[in-house]
């Protein structure tokens, strides 16, 4: 027991302990830690570990305990002029007689900061062992012991491997993230009230827009695609789509989340929200993890355009198109969750979009991205002799209008 925590290394607080003394007097332990002694041994000095050494305040000396520290030490012996340790048949002092019935410790305490050399003296934690893990690259528990076990190489002088202590090289230079645990249980009831957001890009398109926003309904997964020219147009994009949205469904967005990017910070984007009590949210800094929705739909769309200019032998500037149309498809596809076709979903009559769920030709619009048509020649300066129709591809299924766009 100690009364300064100045020299305690992995230091922890607990639930206050009362302490009796020998004089009747109580004090309070609040926290426990590992102290790394220096003491001098027939070998020289050495460093070890007293460890779950309590942290007392208004302690007036460094109490030892002999019952606890004859369970890791054995034998350890008092006589009437000192205290003596043994190990490996050398015998030494490790305690002098001081007072009435005390011994003081021949040991000092080392600072946190020096106590880096106690890892490496063969006496900390796994003694050899911990040596042995330095010396083959802070190999790990398992191949250390596979290694002895099996004999695999020679020179490897310990018998068994032992569990060493924390190793703070590891702990620095191995260090991973906790994996993400699924969010999918808290999906929100009622449609609008979160909105993931996010931006993808840049990209060669044609028309010189080069990123594309994303806003997704957490409810019924409808996705909205608006292609941008630069990240500064996104608060304006929002404004449309909540605009759109609110309009079509007789609903408030309340809770739009997003990554913690500037083109989400403006200061135009957060005067409309203060406005109309539209609440932000945004995750923490290199977290893509928390914005899963978003990230997801982004690679899917991707993916799906990707695929479909690839497939049609399209170039690269139909990104914009190809991403559009990856968007409508989408939209017209089951989720995962059972019943939630998007623009079949009973609460989400987004925009009059056709429900292909409750009609079995919901789907015979619907044509091949960068599939080759034939289009009839409708200008009035045909001649008679002339082709009345013309090749085209197809990139885009319609959006806002009857009819769809070729190239």
């Amino acid at each position: 027991m100690t009364c300064s925590k100045k020299f305690m290394r992995n230091y922890k607080v607990f639930d206050a302990v009362y302490v009796h003394l020998a004089d009747d007097g109580i004090v309070q332990a609040i926290g426990s830690g590992d102290i790394v002694m220096s003491m001098k041994t027939p070998q020289g000095m050495k460093k070890g570990v007293l460890t779950n050494v309590w942290h007392i305040p208004k302690l007036s000396r460094n109490l030892f305990s002999v019952g606890r520290f004859t369970k890791d030490v054995d034998p350890v012996t008092f006589t009437k002029d000192g205290c003596y340790g043994e190990a490996k048949g050398v015998k030494w002092k490790i305690g002098a007689r001081e007072g009435k019935g005390l011994f003081k410790l021949q040991m000092s305490s080392v600072a946190p900061e020096q106590a880096n050399a106690a890892k490496s003296s063969g006496c900390q934690g796994g003694t050899k062992s911990y040596l042995w893990h330095l010396r083959l690259g802070h190999i790990g528990h398992d191949g250390l012991n596979c290694i002895v076990t099996k004999s695999i190489v020679i020179g490897v002088d310990t018998s068994s491997v032992k569990k060493w202590d924390v190793c703070e090289g590891c702990a620095l230079g191995k260090q991973t993230r906790v994996r993400f645990q699924s969010n999918t249980a808290a999906r929100t009831s009622k449609i609008l009230k979160v909105i993931y957001s996010n931006v993808c890009g840049p990209m060669p398109m044609a028309s010189g827009k080069r990123y594309f926003v994303i806003f997704i309904d957490d409810k019924s997964r409808y996705c909205v695609v608006h292609l941008l020219k630069s990240k500064s147009e996104v608060a304006a994009k929002f404004m449309e789509y909540a605009a759109m949205a609110e309009t079509q469904t007789g609903k408030r967005v309340k809770y739009p989340q997003s990554d913690n990017g500037g083109e989400y910070k403006s200061e135009k984007l957060a005067r409309f929200c203060a406005e109309r009590g539209i609440e932000q949210r945004f995750t923490p800094p290199y977290t893509p993890q928390l914005s899963g929705v978003a990230e997801r739909m982004n690679r899917t769309l991707v993916e799906c355009a990707r695929c479909m200019m690839e497939h049609a032998g399209l170039g690269k500037s139909y990104w914009g198109e190809a991403v559009m149309t990856a968007m409508f498809h989408r939209n017209h596809c089951q989720t995962r969750e059972e019943g939630s076709c998007i623009c079949g979903y009973t609460d989400a009559d987004w925009a009059g979009d056709i429900k292909p769920r409750r009609s079995t030709s919901g789907y015979v619009f619907m044509m091949n991205g960068g599939c080759i048509i034939l289009k009839a020649k409708n200008n009035g300066r045909s001649r008679y002799l002339q082709r009345k129709q013309k090749t085209w591809r197809f990139p885009k299924q319609p959006k806002k209008q009857y009819g769809s766009r070729c190239c």
